[in-house]
Protein backbone atom coordinates (compact mmCIF):
# COMPACT_ATOMS: atom_id res chain seq x y z
CA UNK A 1 0.00 0.00 0.00
CA UNK A 2 1.09 3.18 -0.97
CA UNK A 3 2.42 6.21 1.90
CA UNK A 4 -0.39 8.46 0.51
CA UNK A 5 -3.10 5.75 0.92
CA UNK A 6 -1.73 4.81 4.65
CA UNK A 7 -2.20 8.44 5.23
CA UNK A 8 -5.61 8.77 4.42
CA UNK A 9 -6.62 5.42 6.01
CA UNK A 10 -4.98 6.48 9.31
CA UNK A 11 -7.11 9.59 9.23
CA UNK A 12 -10.24 7.70 8.46
CA UNK A 13 -9.47 5.64 11.28
CA UNK A 14 -8.88 8.47 13.29
CA UNK A 15 -12.24 10.09 12.39
CA UNK A 16 -14.56 7.36 12.71
CA UNK A 17 -12.79 5.72 16.13
CA UNK A 18 -14.30 8.46 18.13
CA UNK A 19 -17.75 8.72 16.50
CA UNK A 20 -18.08 5.09 17.14
CA UNK A 21 -17.37 5.31 20.87
CA UNK A 22 -20.00 8.13 20.47
CA UNK A 23 -22.59 6.04 19.35
CA UNK A 24 -21.50 3.36 21.77
CA UNK A 25 -21.57 5.45 24.45
CA UNK A 26 -25.22 6.39 23.52
CA UNK A 27 -26.47 2.64 22.96
CA UNK A 28 -25.11 1.93 26.46
CA UNK A 29 -26.92 4.34 28.12
CA UNK A 30 -30.33 4.05 26.42
CA UNK A 31 -29.79 0.70 27.48
CA UNK A 32 -29.55 1.40 30.68
CA UNK A 33 -32.02 3.55 30.64
CA UNK A 34 -30.11 7.00 31.47
CA UNK A 35 -31.76 9.88 30.69
CA UNK A 36 -34.98 10.59 28.73
CA UNK A 37 -36.47 10.55 25.32
CA UNK A 38 -37.65 14.77 24.78
CA UNK A 39 -39.40 14.84 21.82
CA UNK A 40 -42.21 17.07 22.22
CA UNK A 41 -44.89 14.07 22.12
CA UNK A 42 -45.17 10.71 23.29
CA UNK A 43 -47.69 7.83 23.11
CA UNK A 44 -50.27 8.15 25.86
CA UNK A 45 -49.58 5.33 28.48
CA UNK A 46 -53.34 4.42 28.65
CA UNK A 47 -54.07 4.10 24.78
CA UNK A 48 -51.17 3.91 22.17
CA UNK A 49 -53.42 5.24 19.65
CA UNK A 50 -53.13 9.03 20.82
CA UNK A 51 -50.32 11.39 22.08
CA UNK A 52 -49.97 13.05 24.61
CA UNK A 53 -47.17 16.18 25.82
CA UNK A 54 -43.95 14.28 26.99
CA UNK A 55 -43.39 15.43 30.35
CA UNK A 56 -39.73 15.77 30.06
CA UNK A 57 -39.85 17.96 26.96
CA UNK A 58 -38.99 21.13 28.66
CA UNK A 59 -36.01 20.03 30.05
CA UNK A 60 -34.37 20.64 26.62
CA UNK A 61 -34.75 24.62 27.40
CA UNK A 62 -33.71 24.14 31.25
CA UNK A 63 -30.10 23.95 32.02
CA UNK A 64 -30.73 22.48 35.30
CA UNK A 65 -33.08 19.97 35.47
CA UNK A 66 -34.78 20.54 38.70
CA UNK A 67 -35.98 23.73 37.57
CA UNK A 68 -37.65 22.07 34.73
CA UNK A 69 -41.50 22.37 33.70
CA UNK A 70 -44.19 20.28 33.27
CA UNK A 71 -47.25 21.08 31.20
CA UNK A 72 -50.88 19.53 30.13
CA UNK A 73 -51.49 15.94 29.18
CA UNK A 74 -54.15 16.74 26.71
CA UNK A 75 -54.25 13.95 24.66
CA UNK A 76 -54.86 13.18 20.88
CA UNK A 77 -55.45 10.71 18.22
CA UNK A 78 -52.21 9.76 16.14
CA UNK A 79 -54.21 9.54 12.94
CA UNK A 80 -56.47 12.58 13.06
CA UNK A 81 -60.23 11.61 12.08
CA UNK A 82 -61.83 13.62 9.35
CA UNK A 83 -64.61 15.27 11.40
CA UNK A 84 -62.15 16.38 14.29
CA UNK A 85 -60.87 20.36 14.22
CA UNK A 86 -57.75 20.84 16.12
CA UNK A 87 -55.93 24.25 17.63
CA UNK A 88 -52.69 23.82 19.47
CA UNK A 89 -51.86 26.49 22.12
CA UNK A 90 -48.31 27.51 22.43
CA UNK A 91 -46.67 29.80 25.37
CA UNK A 92 -45.90 30.52 28.57
CA UNK A 93 -47.84 30.57 32.11
CA UNK A 94 -50.56 32.93 31.48
CA UNK A 95 -51.06 30.56 28.27
CA UNK A 96 -51.44 27.67 30.58
CA UNK A 97 -54.11 29.69 32.30
CA UNK A 98 -51.71 30.34 35.85
CA UNK A 99 -52.79 30.22 39.00
CA UNK A 100 -55.92 28.22 37.97
CA UNK A 101 -54.62 25.76 35.01
CA UNK A 102 -57.63 23.72 34.71
CA UNK A 103 -60.63 25.15 33.15
CA UNK A 104 -59.38 28.69 34.37
CA UNK A 105 -57.18 28.81 31.19
CA UNK A 106 -58.20 31.00 28.13
CA UNK A 107 -58.36 27.54 26.36
CA UNK A 108 -60.52 25.30 27.93
CA UNK A 109 -63.05 28.52 28.26
CA UNK A 110 -62.40 28.31 24.37
CA UNK A 111 -63.32 25.45 24.20
CA UNK A 112 -66.14 25.31 25.99
CA UNK A 113 -67.75 28.22 24.01
CA UNK A 114 -66.86 26.58 20.42
CA UNK A 115 -68.61 22.82 21.59
CA UNK A 116 -71.82 24.47 22.19
CA UNK A 117 -72.05 26.57 18.98
CA UNK A 118 -70.16 24.13 17.45
CA UNK A 119 -72.00 20.99 18.52
CA UNK A 120 -71.53 18.62 15.51
CA UNK A 121 -67.89 19.36 15.58
CA UNK A 122 -65.16 16.65 17.83
CA UNK A 123 -62.74 19.65 18.80
CA UNK A 124 -59.69 19.49 20.14
CA UNK A 125 -57.64 21.97 21.58
CA UNK A 126 -54.26 20.94 22.74
CA UNK A 127 -52.57 22.96 25.30
CA UNK A 128 -48.83 23.09 25.53
CA UNK A 129 -47.27 25.73 27.09
CA UNK A 130 -44.56 25.47 29.86
CA UNK A 131 -44.24 27.77 32.75
CA UNK A 132 -40.81 29.63 32.78
CA UNK A 133 -39.60 29.38 29.15
CA UNK A 134 -39.93 32.04 26.65
CA UNK A 135 -40.09 32.64 22.14
CA UNK A 136 -36.87 29.64 22.10
CA UNK A 137 -39.53 26.82 23.56
CA UNK A 138 -42.47 27.67 21.04
CA UNK A 139 -40.16 27.88 18.20
CA UNK A 140 -39.11 24.68 19.06
CA UNK A 141 -42.29 23.19 19.27
CA UNK A 142 -43.74 24.66 16.19
CA UNK A 143 -41.65 22.46 14.18
CA UNK A 144 -43.57 19.05 15.90
CA UNK A 145 -46.49 20.91 15.97
CA UNK A 146 -46.74 21.51 12.01
CA UNK A 147 -46.26 17.49 11.73
CA UNK A 148 -49.75 17.05 13.57
CA UNK A 149 -52.69 18.66 11.16
CA UNK A 150 -53.17 21.72 13.31
CA UNK A 151 -56.44 23.48 11.81
CA UNK A 152 -55.11 26.22 13.79
CA UNK A 153 -52.28 27.07 16.07
CA UNK A 154 -52.72 30.03 18.96
CA UNK A 155 -49.55 32.00 20.54
CA UNK A 156 -49.87 34.24 23.34
CA UNK A 157 -46.37 34.47 25.00
CA UNK A 158 -43.62 37.51 25.74
CA UNK A 159 -44.01 38.37 29.17
CA UNK A 160 -40.65 35.68 29.64
CA UNK A 161 -38.55 36.59 26.77
CA UNK A 162 -35.85 37.96 29.55
CA UNK A 163 -35.91 35.84 32.30
CA UNK A 164 -37.79 32.62 30.51
CA UNK A 165 -35.17 29.02 30.05
CA UNK A 166 -32.74 30.29 27.66
CA UNK A 167 -33.36 33.95 28.01
CA UNK A 168 -31.17 36.73 28.03
CA UNK A 169 -31.10 37.60 31.71
CA UNK A 170 -31.81 34.31 33.06
CA UNK A 171 -29.44 31.80 35.24
CA UNK A 172 -30.95 29.44 32.57
CA UNK A 173 -29.04 30.96 29.43
CA UNK A 174 -26.22 30.36 27.15
CA UNK A 175 -24.58 33.59 26.31
CA UNK A 176 -26.54 35.31 23.31
CA UNK A 177 -25.84 33.37 20.64
CA UNK A 178 -28.66 31.83 19.01
CA UNK A 179 -26.21 29.59 16.81
CA UNK A 180 -25.19 28.17 20.00
CA UNK A 181 -28.15 27.79 21.92
CA UNK A 182 -30.20 25.88 19.02
CA UNK A 183 -26.49 23.65 18.97
CA UNK A 184 -27.43 23.09 23.30
CA UNK A 185 -30.59 21.93 22.86
CA UNK A 186 -29.94 19.58 20.05
CA UNK A 187 -27.20 18.27 21.96
CA UNK A 188 -29.93 17.77 24.80
CA UNK A 189 -31.79 15.75 23.26
CA UNK A 190 -29.51 12.76 22.71
CA UNK A 191 -28.32 10.58 25.90
CA UNK A 192 -24.85 11.15 25.37
CA UNK A 193 -25.66 14.85 25.75
CA UNK A 194 -27.92 14.91 28.65
CA UNK A 195 -25.12 13.21 30.53
CA UNK A 196 -22.41 15.75 29.79
CA UNK A 197 -25.14 18.60 30.35
CA UNK A 198 -25.62 16.93 34.10
CA UNK A 199 -22.08 16.77 34.87
CA UNK A 200 -21.57 20.23 33.94
CA UNK A 201 -24.49 20.91 36.04
CA UNK A 202 -22.76 19.03 38.45
CA UNK A 203 -19.55 20.26 38.87
CA UNK A 204 -20.91 24.11 38.60
CA UNK A 205 -22.56 23.21 41.84
CA UNK A 206 -19.23 23.13 43.53
CA UNK A 207 -18.32 26.92 42.64
CA UNK A 208 -21.36 28.70 42.13
CA UNK A 209 -24.28 29.12 44.48
CA UNK A 210 -27.90 28.99 43.24
CA UNK A 211 -29.40 30.11 46.38
CA UNK A 212 -31.47 27.25 47.62
CA UNK A 213 -34.19 24.86 46.59
CA UNK A 214 -36.43 26.70 48.98
CA UNK A 215 -36.09 30.14 46.67
CA UNK A 216 -39.31 30.48 43.99
CA UNK A 217 -38.74 29.22 40.66
CA UNK A 218 -39.24 33.34 39.52
CA UNK A 219 -36.39 34.44 41.82
CA UNK A 220 -34.03 31.43 40.54
CA UNK A 221 -34.42 32.54 37.03
CA UNK A 222 -34.17 35.87 37.37
CA UNK A 223 -29.94 36.32 36.83
CA UNK A 224 -29.56 40.18 35.45
CA UNK A 225 -32.19 41.88 37.94
CA UNK A 226 -31.42 45.07 35.97
CA UNK A 227 -31.83 45.78 32.54
CA UNK A 228 -32.01 49.69 32.04
CA UNK A 229 -34.25 50.33 29.00
CA UNK A 230 -32.38 51.02 25.60
CA UNK A 231 -29.32 48.68 27.06
CA UNK A 232 -27.57 46.40 25.01
CA UNK A 233 -29.00 43.26 26.96
CA UNK A 234 -32.45 45.28 26.43
CA UNK A 235 -31.87 45.00 23.08
CA UNK A 236 -30.22 41.42 22.76
CA UNK A 237 -33.87 40.75 24.63
CA UNK A 238 -36.10 42.58 21.69
CA UNK A 239 -34.10 40.87 18.64
CA UNK A 240 -33.95 37.51 20.28
CA UNK A 241 -38.40 37.66 20.40
CA UNK A 242 -38.17 39.04 16.98
CA UNK A 243 -36.40 36.22 14.93
CA UNK A 244 -37.59 33.73 16.80
CA UNK A 245 -41.64 34.54 16.66
CA UNK A 246 -40.68 35.86 13.13
CA UNK A 247 -39.63 32.16 12.63
CA UNK A 248 -42.59 30.72 14.25
CA UNK A 249 -45.04 32.55 11.81
CA UNK A 250 -42.79 31.56 8.68
CA UNK A 251 -42.92 28.48 9.49
CA UNK A 252 -46.37 28.13 9.87
CA UNK A 253 -47.34 30.59 6.84
CA UNK A 254 -45.02 28.60 4.73
CA UNK A 255 -46.98 25.32 5.16
CA UNK A 256 -50.89 26.85 5.47
CA UNK A 257 -51.45 26.56 8.43
CA UNK A 258 -53.33 29.78 9.82
CA UNK A 259 -51.54 30.91 13.12
CA UNK A 260 -53.12 33.65 15.78
CA UNK A 261 -50.87 35.68 17.72
CA UNK A 262 -52.24 37.70 20.33
CA UNK A 263 -50.69 41.35 21.77
CA UNK A 264 -49.85 41.40 25.53
CA UNK A 265 -51.53 42.68 28.76
CA UNK A 266 -49.81 43.49 31.74
CA UNK A 267 -50.90 45.41 34.77
CA UNK A 268 -50.27 49.01 34.46
CA UNK A 269 -52.07 50.92 37.48
CA UNK A 270 -52.14 48.55 40.10
CA UNK A 271 -48.48 47.03 39.81
CA UNK A 272 -45.52 49.43 40.54
CA UNK A 273 -42.23 49.11 39.14
CA UNK A 274 -40.41 46.00 40.74
CA UNK A 275 -36.57 47.96 40.68
CA UNK A 276 -36.62 51.44 40.19
CA UNK A 277 -33.34 53.68 40.22
CA UNK A 278 -33.16 57.14 41.60
CA UNK A 279 -34.12 60.47 39.31
CA UNK A 280 -36.41 62.44 36.88
CA UNK A 281 -36.93 59.88 34.68
CA UNK A 282 -36.47 56.45 36.50
CA UNK A 283 -39.75 54.07 36.79
CA UNK A 284 -40.46 55.03 39.78
CA UNK A 285 -40.93 58.93 39.32
CA UNK A 286 -43.05 58.43 36.22
CA UNK A 287 -45.07 55.59 37.75
CA UNK A 288 -46.03 58.55 40.64
CA UNK A 289 -46.12 60.83 37.70
CA UNK A 290 -49.21 58.64 36.52
CA UNK A 291 -50.66 58.50 39.72
CA UNK A 292 -51.05 61.91 40.62
CA UNK A 293 -52.21 62.60 36.89
CA UNK A 294 -55.14 59.63 37.74
CA UNK A 295 -56.05 61.51 40.95
CA UNK A 296 -56.71 64.52 38.87
CA UNK A 297 -58.50 62.83 36.66
CA UNK A 298 -56.32 63.55 33.36
CA UNK A 299 -56.10 59.67 32.11
CA UNK A 300 -54.32 59.81 29.02
CA UNK A 301 -51.47 61.40 30.72
CA UNK A 302 -51.87 58.89 33.37
CA UNK A 303 -52.11 55.95 30.96
CA UNK A 304 -48.67 57.23 28.96
CA UNK A 305 -46.91 57.51 32.14
CA UNK A 306 -48.36 53.83 33.87
CA UNK A 307 -46.76 52.41 30.21
CA UNK A 308 -43.76 54.41 30.20
CA UNK A 309 -42.61 53.15 33.53
CA UNK A 310 -43.86 49.51 33.06
CA UNK A 311 -40.83 49.84 30.11
CA UNK A 312 -38.74 51.63 32.46
CA UNK A 313 -38.95 48.98 35.14
CA UNK A 314 -35.35 47.54 35.68
CA UNK A 315 -36.83 43.88 36.73
CA UNK A 316 -38.13 43.02 33.40
CA UNK A 317 -41.17 40.44 34.36
CA UNK A 318 -43.55 42.57 32.40
CA UNK A 319 -42.99 42.32 28.26
CA UNK A 320 -41.62 46.29 27.00
CA UNK A 321 -44.41 47.56 24.78
CA UNK A 322 -42.59 47.43 21.64
CA UNK A 323 -42.72 43.65 21.68
CA UNK A 324 -46.62 44.35 20.94
CA UNK A 325 -45.73 46.46 18.31
CA UNK A 326 -43.21 43.62 16.73
CA UNK A 327 -45.78 41.41 17.13
CA UNK A 328 -48.45 43.54 14.93
CA UNK A 329 -46.00 43.59 12.30
CA UNK A 330 -44.52 39.99 12.38
CA UNK A 331 -48.52 39.18 11.65
CA UNK A 332 -49.05 41.24 9.41
CA UNK A 333 -45.81 40.26 7.31
CA UNK A 334 -47.19 36.53 6.49
CA UNK A 335 -50.36 35.04 4.73
CA UNK A 336 -52.52 32.86 7.76
CA UNK A 337 -50.57 34.95 10.43
CA UNK A 338 -53.74 36.77 12.36
CA UNK A 339 -53.09 39.59 14.26
CA UNK A 340 -54.88 39.39 18.53
CA UNK A 341 -56.08 42.31 19.86
CA UNK A 342 -56.14 40.99 22.87
CA UNK A 343 -54.76 44.68 24.22
CA UNK A 344 -57.45 46.37 23.12
CA UNK A 345 -60.19 44.12 24.66
CA UNK A 346 -58.98 44.54 28.45
CA UNK A 347 -58.83 48.24 27.53
CA UNK A 348 -62.47 48.27 26.77
CA UNK A 349 -63.26 46.39 29.88
CA UNK A 350 -60.78 48.54 32.33
CA UNK A 351 -61.96 52.12 33.89
CA UNK A 352 -60.49 55.05 31.51
CA UNK A 353 -58.49 52.22 29.52
CA UNK A 354 -55.83 51.72 32.18
CA UNK A 355 -55.36 47.67 32.89
CA UNK A 356 -55.30 46.81 36.37
CA UNK A 357 -56.36 44.89 39.05
CA UNK A 358 -59.92 44.70 37.60
CA UNK A 359 -58.97 41.93 35.49
CA UNK A 360 -55.42 41.26 36.61
CA UNK A 361 -54.32 39.48 39.49
CA UNK A 362 -50.69 41.15 40.05
CA UNK A 363 -48.55 41.87 37.09
CA UNK A 364 -49.11 39.76 34.07
CA UNK A 365 -51.72 37.25 35.06
CA UNK A 366 -55.26 37.67 34.20
CA UNK A 367 -57.76 36.75 36.61
CA UNK A 368 -61.23 34.72 35.62
CA UNK A 369 -62.72 37.79 34.35
CA UNK A 370 -59.45 38.52 32.52
CA UNK A 371 -58.96 35.31 31.47
CA UNK A 372 -62.27 34.71 29.56
CA UNK A 373 -61.68 38.28 28.27
CA UNK A 374 -58.57 36.62 26.69
CA UNK A 375 -60.69 33.53 25.13
CA UNK A 376 -63.24 36.18 23.77
CA UNK A 377 -60.25 37.62 21.95
CA UNK A 378 -58.87 34.28 20.76
CA UNK A 379 -63.04 33.56 19.54
CA UNK A 380 -63.45 36.54 18.03
CA UNK A 381 -60.40 36.29 15.76
CA UNK A 382 -61.07 32.75 14.72
CA UNK A 383 -64.92 33.94 13.92
CA UNK A 384 -63.66 36.75 11.97
CA UNK A 385 -60.87 34.65 10.24
CA UNK A 386 -63.99 32.23 9.27
CA UNK A 387 -61.36 29.42 10.71
CA UNK A 388 -64.74 28.72 13.25
CA UNK A 389 -68.47 29.32 11.94
CA UNK A 390 -70.40 29.13 15.39
CA UNK A 391 -73.99 28.42 14.71
CA UNK A 392 -75.52 32.34 15.80
CA UNK A 393 -78.74 30.32 17.74
CA UNK A 394 -75.95 28.28 19.62
CA UNK A 395 -73.58 30.77 20.51
CA UNK A 396 -73.42 31.97 24.20
CA UNK A 397 -73.24 35.75 24.18
CA UNK A 398 -70.06 36.86 26.40
CA UNK A 399 -72.04 38.97 29.80
CA UNK A 400 -74.07 35.13 29.62
CA UNK A 401 -70.74 32.98 29.70
CA UNK A 402 -68.74 35.35 32.10
CA UNK A 403 -71.94 33.96 34.87
CA UNK A 404 -71.65 30.58 33.55
CA UNK A 405 -67.71 30.08 33.51
CA UNK A 406 -67.24 26.40 33.97
CA UNK A 407 -64.89 27.00 36.85
CA UNK A 408 -65.70 25.76 40.33
CA UNK A 409 -65.04 27.95 43.64
CA UNK A 410 -62.71 25.85 44.77
CA UNK A 411 -60.65 26.48 41.93
CA UNK A 412 -60.95 30.25 41.85
CA UNK A 413 -60.18 30.01 45.40
CA UNK A 414 -57.08 27.63 45.25
CA UNK A 415 -55.62 30.65 42.69
CA UNK A 416 -56.64 32.93 45.00
CA UNK A 417 -54.69 31.30 48.04
CA UNK A 418 -51.86 30.91 45.35
CA UNK A 419 -51.41 34.56 44.03
CA UNK A 420 -51.44 35.60 48.02
CA UNK A 421 -48.74 33.27 48.98
CA UNK A 422 -46.71 34.34 45.53
CA UNK A 423 -47.06 38.09 46.74
CA UNK A 424 -45.51 37.49 50.16
CA UNK A 425 -42.35 36.65 48.29
CA UNK A 426 -39.98 38.12 46.15
CA UNK A 427 -40.12 40.68 43.94
CA UNK A 428 -43.77 41.61 45.38
CA UNK A 429 -42.36 40.99 48.98
CA UNK A 430 -45.71 41.85 50.27
CA UNK A 431 -46.49 41.37 54.44
CA UNK A 432 -46.44 37.92 55.26
CA UNK A 433 -49.95 36.71 56.58
CA UNK A 434 -51.68 33.27 57.50
CA UNK A 435 -53.66 31.59 54.70
CA UNK A 436 -56.76 30.06 56.96
CA UNK A 437 -59.60 28.17 55.48
CA UNK A 438 -63.26 28.84 57.02
CA UNK A 439 -65.13 26.56 55.53
CA UNK A 440 -65.27 23.29 53.01
CA UNK A 441 -64.74 24.89 50.00
CA UNK A 442 -61.84 26.91 51.77
CA UNK A 443 -60.36 23.67 53.02
CA UNK A 444 -60.45 22.06 50.36
CA UNK A 445 -58.72 24.67 47.91
CA UNK A 446 -56.18 24.88 50.48
CA UNK A 447 -55.73 21.31 50.57
CA UNK A 448 -55.24 21.65 46.68
CA UNK A 449 -52.60 24.58 47.11
CA UNK A 450 -50.31 22.82 49.73
CA UNK A 451 -51.07 19.29 47.50
CA UNK A 452 -52.09 17.48 50.13
CA UNK A 453 -54.60 15.96 47.53
CA UNK A 454 -54.97 16.44 43.62
CA UNK A 455 -57.62 18.24 41.50
CA UNK A 456 -59.04 14.75 41.10
CA UNK A 457 -59.90 13.91 44.21
CA UNK A 458 -61.05 17.67 45.02
CA UNK A 459 -63.61 17.19 41.98
CA UNK A 460 -64.28 13.54 43.46
CA UNK A 461 -65.60 15.16 47.01
CA UNK A 462 -66.70 18.60 45.86
CA UNK A 463 -69.20 16.63 43.54
CA UNK A 464 -71.31 15.04 46.21
CA UNK A 465 -70.75 17.72 48.56
CA UNK A 466 -72.92 20.28 46.27
CA UNK A 467 -75.06 17.56 45.40
CA UNK A 468 -75.96 16.74 48.94
CA UNK A 469 -76.30 20.59 49.57
CA UNK A 470 -78.99 20.74 46.62
CA UNK A 471 -76.68 23.42 44.84
CA UNK A 472 -77.24 22.01 41.68
CA UNK A 473 -75.34 24.93 39.59
CA UNK A 474 -72.21 24.37 41.41
CA UNK A 475 -72.60 20.93 41.35
CA UNK A 476 -72.85 21.58 37.04
CA UNK A 477 -69.93 23.39 37.22
CA UNK A 478 -68.24 20.91 38.82
CA UNK A 479 -68.94 18.21 35.87
CA UNK A 480 -68.26 20.35 32.95
CA UNK A 481 -64.79 21.40 34.52
CA UNK A 482 -64.05 17.52 34.60
CA UNK A 483 -65.94 16.75 31.01
CA UNK A 484 -63.25 19.39 29.98
CA UNK A 485 -60.32 17.65 31.70
CA UNK A 486 -61.84 14.67 30.43
CA UNK A 487 -63.46 15.16 27.17
CA UNK A 488 -63.46 11.70 25.88
CA UNK A 489 -65.28 10.30 29.31
CA UNK A 490 -69.48 10.17 28.80
CA UNK A 491 -70.28 9.49 32.27
CA UNK A 492 -69.37 13.27 33.25
CA UNK A 493 -71.40 14.77 30.29
CA UNK A 494 -74.32 12.70 31.72
CA UNK A 495 -73.98 14.09 35.01
CA UNK A 496 -73.88 17.65 33.12
CA UNK A 497 -76.87 16.88 31.24
CA UNK A 498 -78.85 15.56 34.73
CA UNK A 499 -77.60 18.53 36.69
CA UNK A 500 -79.10 21.20 33.44
CA UNK A 501 -81.63 19.26 33.18
CA UNK A 502 -83.23 19.61 36.89
CA UNK A 503 -82.28 23.09 36.44
CA UNK A 504 -84.69 23.70 33.92
CA UNK A 505 -82.06 24.24 31.07
CA UNK A 506 -83.30 21.74 28.54
CA UNK A 507 -81.78 22.83 25.47
CA UNK A 508 -78.22 22.16 27.71
CA UNK A 509 -79.65 19.40 29.29
CA UNK A 510 -79.86 17.39 25.37
CA UNK A 511 -76.67 19.03 24.13
CA UNK A 512 -74.30 16.93 27.27
CA UNK A 513 -76.66 13.65 26.72
CA UNK A 514 -76.32 13.68 22.99
CA UNK A 515 -72.63 14.34 23.52
CA UNK A 516 -72.33 11.09 25.90
CA UNK A 517 -74.57 8.64 23.90
CA UNK A 518 -72.08 9.60 20.93
CA UNK A 519 -68.86 8.68 23.27
CA UNK A 520 -70.63 5.72 24.36
CA UNK A 521 -71.63 4.20 20.74
CA UNK A 522 -68.44 5.34 18.98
Amino acid sequence: MKRSNRTWLFKLVALLVPLLLLALLELTLRLLGYGHDLRLFTEDAGNPEYLVMNRYASQKFFLHAADATTGNQERFRKEKPASTFRIFVLGESTTLGYPYMHNGSFHRLLKYRLMHASPGTNLEIINLSLTAVNSYTVLDFAGAVAQQQPDAVLIYCGHNEYYGAMGVGSTNRLGNNPWLIHMIMALRTIRTGQLLMNMIDGMRGWFVRDGGRDQTLMRRMADQQKIPYGSRLYGKGILQFGENIDAVCRLFSQRGIPVFISNLVSNEKDQRPFISEDGALSAGTVFHQGMAAYEAGDYKTAKQAFVRAKDLDLLRFRAPDTLNTMIRTIAAHYPNVYFVDTRRLFEQHSPYGILGAETLLEHVHPNLYGYALLSEAFYRALKEAHIVSPRPDDEIPFDVFVRSMPVTRVDSLKGAFEIAQLRMQWPFNEPQRTMQAHGFEERLALDLLMQKIGWNEAMDTLLPYYIGRGDLAEALKVAESTLLEYPEEPAFYSMAGRCSLQLGNSRQAAFYMRKAFELQHR
